[in-house]
């Protein structure tokens, strides 16, 4: 094989591996020191021929045919053996000798193999046809096709209870503490005596064997697996079974559910018994370690119990489930965690104050704890941004970390909001700068915090002009940016930042984006046109105009739809932005900024900004009229992305209806 066909295949095997590491079972339902400490039989080994080759079983104490759990604890050593056949984690037989093998857990390559070894399989199987699927009697039922490790010990529960005609399977890798599989299935009537019997089969000739063959065989069967443990018991156990919590279906089931709003309801499914005179029993743990009983069930088969999230303690805590044998002993536990209730940090925008040389933010949290103690540390990350002429992108020239935020607060209301200020970097170094906070939130109570909005944006420390009252004074203009939100946001953020750079040496004392800021009306177009112009932020007042790519909400084959309510833009330019930023006079409709005017001051003389909708409407133009007439001493600046038709007359809506 070539070097690099080898290279490649360890390649994939190392993914493989490294895919199964992540892919791990469920973990267990623990088996209590009283239900282990019935297992202390005395174990006896032989070997059986049978046509496939040698059969070597443990067998363990006659256990009556009404209940019956088998335990054996085995270890594989090589898995890949062509030599080995099966392994029988646990089984049933009706004779003494071990000869008949009624039903048995086998695990076994499944005949087929892959490059890296055979695929193997987890399965019931039974020679008489015991095995009940559905409403028919079956040879083999597969449980699962999880292959064993190499090196790892797995320990098998078989626990059968004639009254129900139920067998349950458990089976763990103690290795990793793994379930490989967990359940019941049903068997038809049983035989009046069963024995407990395990083994492993190899491939060879069947018939007697001469002493020689027998001690080579016990060397290969050594070099395969080793039977740590075999014993049973003549109980019944319900091994497998687990605790369900979540929300219950229309059809009655439960959707698994691990949290919960303080209002809702909690179904808890309890597994059956199977056998008379055992129990389930549900407790509640506390944040203090009190241990509560909530639920429990006699039946021979599952229930589902609803209760009121209220009842359960807020926070993180578990629901652990015990099984109690007919002899009030407890031999299988079980727990969930489930949090009830919810604490969320929300981190507000960050506002630039110019004159103050700081960012200022906050936190609020929202919760339905009541009282709550919080430990809140918030970091800041600002890194300085530089155009890289050459590569035509940004690039990080400098990174600093500060802490902005570290104490204790006490949350006593449902929403409690902590404000904070980010300084400028020192020493002071005009430029573009980005800055990311990293808040970290420890409650008092073991409940999960959500962050959200965790506020990364761009801000400039560039001189805004100083002489807006003299000539000359600049206004810049930014017309259809719409293709840089789209595929080119760097493109924008550069135009931004050469106006802030720029203002103090040209008096720059606006900019005016006459509309289509955005290509499609889309969140991702929008945070990337916001952050782009922010860096205008407390150097160069900023008024915006809608076009009509601003608008546009859906597309079809034939045309794009429109809708002048449904901008974004308000999303991602507030009006307490706009106030900061923009010299915000007004708007048309409260809260939104299709249709708005900012007041200006350029070379003495007093200036009225009105930016207006595409293609507006009467009403609006009724509106701005009553504007101007408010302001007849300003000079009058209109922006709108279309007024006016090529004929001279106005914008009509056929084309783009609104």
């Amino acid at each position: 094989m070539p070097a690099r066909f080898r290279r490649l295949i360890r390649s994939i095997a190392l993914l493989l591996t490294v895919g199964a590491m992540f892919a791990q079972p469920a973990l267990t339902a623990e088996v209590t020191d009283e239900l282990a400490a019935l297992f202390d039989g005395t174990v006896l080994d032989r070997y059986v021929p049978t046509e496939s080759g040698w059969l070597r079983l443990y067998e363990g104490v006659e256990a009556g045919g009404s209940d019956i759990t088998q335990r054996t604890q085995v270890q594989l050593h090589n898995v890949s053996s062509p030599v080995m056949d099966s392994v029988y984690l646990a089984g049933l037989g009706s004779e003494a000798d071990g000869g008949t093998v009624d039903v048995a857990l086998e695990w076994a390559p499944s005949g087929t193999a892959s490059w890296f070894g055979p695929r193997w399989t987890l399965k019931l199987r039974s020679d008489k046809g015991l095995l009940i699927r559905g409403d028919q009697r079956v040879a083999e039922i597969t449980l699962s096709n999880a292959p064993p490790v190499a090196g790892h010990t797995y320990e098998t529960y078989l626990s059968y209870n004639a009254d129900a005609d139920t067998l349950a399977v458990s089976v763990v890798d103690l290795t990793n503490g793994q379930s490989v599989y967990e359940g019941e299935v049903q068997l038809a009537p049983p035989q009046d005596v069963y024995y407990p019997i395990a083994g492993v089969k190899v491939k060879g000739p069947a018939g007697d064997a001469a002493l020689d063959a027998v001690d080579e065989l016990d060397r290969t069967l050594s070099e395969l697996v080793t039977f740590v443990h075999v014993a049973s018991a003549p109980v019944y156990v319900p091994v497998g079974s687990r605790l369900t919590v979540g929300t219950r279906r229309e059809d009655g089931s439960v959707l698994q559910v691990q949290r919960f709003a303080s209002d809702e309801r909690v179904s808890l499914l309890i597994p059956g018994t199977s056998a008379v005179g055992g129990r389930f029993e549900v407790y509640s743990e506390g944040v203090d370690g009190t241990v509560t009983l909530i639920a429990q069930n006699e039946d021979t088969t599952a229930t589902v119990v609803d209760l009121p999230a209220s009842d359960l303690p807020w926070g993180t805590s578990q629901l652990q489930m015990r099984y109690v044998s007919p002899t009030e002993d407890v031999w299988l536990t079980d727990s969930v965690e489930l949090t009830v209730g919810s604490v969320t940090a929300v981190v507000s925008t960050l506002q630039v104050d110019a004159n103050a040389k700081v960012l200022q933010g906050s936190v609020r949290f929202v919760t339905d704890a009541g009282r709550l103690h919080a430990d809140l540390i918030v970091e800041a990350v600002l890194t300085r941004l530089e155009w890289d002429f050459g590569m035509r992108r940004y690039r990080e020239v400098q990174s600093l970390r500060i802490s902005v935020l570290d104490g204790t607060f006490d949350l006593s209301d449902p929403e409690w909001e902590i404000p904070f200020r980010i300084p400028f970097p020192q020493p002071e170094q005009p430029g573009l700068w980005r800055v990311a906070l990293q808040p970290r939130v420890d409650i008092d109570h073991p409940v999960p915090v959500q962050i959200s909005n965790t506020s990364e944006r761009l801000f400039s420390t560039y001189q805004a002009a100083q002489n807006l009252d003299t000539l000359p004074f600049t206004i810049a203009v930014l017309p259809d940016t719409q293709n840089y939100p789209k595929a080119y946001p760097e493109i924008l953020t550069r135009q931004a930042e050469w106006i802030a750079a720029n203002a103090e040496a040209l008096n720059i004392g606006a900019v005016l984006h006459v509309g289509d800021i955005v290509d499609n009306n889309e969140v991702i177009q929008w945070q990337r046109a916001a952050n782009s112009l922010h860096a205008l932020d407390g150097v160069v007042p900023y008024v915006l105009a809608v076009g009509n790519h601003d608008v546009r909400v859906a597309f079809t084959p034939e045309r794009s739809l429109f809708d002048r309510d449904g901008s974004l833009i308000n999303q991602f330019f507030t009006i307490d932005n706009a106030r900061a930023h923009s010299n915000l006079g007004g708007t048309f409709t409260p809260g939104r900024l299709e249709n708005s005017y900012s007041i200006f001051t350029f070379g003495g003389e007093k200036y009225l900004v009105l930016s207006l909708e595409w293609g507006p409407r009467d009403e609006v133009l009724s509106w701005a009229d009553e504007v101007l007439a408010a302001h007849a001493d300003h000079k009058v600046i209109i922006i709108t992305h279309a007024f006016t038709a090529p004929d001279g007359g106005w914008v009509t809506t056929d084309r783009y209806p609104v």
